[in-house]
């Protein structure tokens, strides 16, 4: 299952549905602000005041197999921003719909249904 290019999304939500102060809150803030480099489950662990076991059961929280594979999509996941195209609101509405459309069909396409229903 490839997150590439979905990991601030998975970040972001894990954010917007855990409690603030939770283990998964703060490694999803802290990894959403060290996207693109590489670092380490001890790094994280110490900067987030987290054990490293945390780190991996985040990892696989989040559906991933393991921290290796967490640490792979860190590296090569950035934060991009565009500027809308479109002179007028209704083009840029229109726009902004489509894409978050688009990204809602990424992560369905992403979620592990079987697992979900186990839940």
């Amino acid at each position: 299952m490839a997150y590439y290019g979905k990991l601030p999304i998975v970040l972001l939500s894990e954010l917007a549905s855990g409690k603030e102060d939770s283990y998964n809150c703060r490694i999803a803030a802290y990894l959403l602000r060290h996207l693109g480099e590489s670092i380490s489950a001890e790094q994280i662990a110490r900067d987030c005041f987290v054990s490293k076991s945390a780190v991996s059961r985040f990892a696989r929280d989040v559906g991933l197999e393991d921290f290796m594979e967490l640490r792979e999509l860190l590296k090569n996941s950035e934060k991009t921003f565009e500027l809308m195209e479109g002179d007028d609101s209704r083009s840029q509405a229109g726009n902004i719909v489509t894409e978050a459309s688009r990204a809602m069909e990424m992560v369905s396409e992403s979620l592990d249904y079987p697992a979900l229903y186990e839940i």
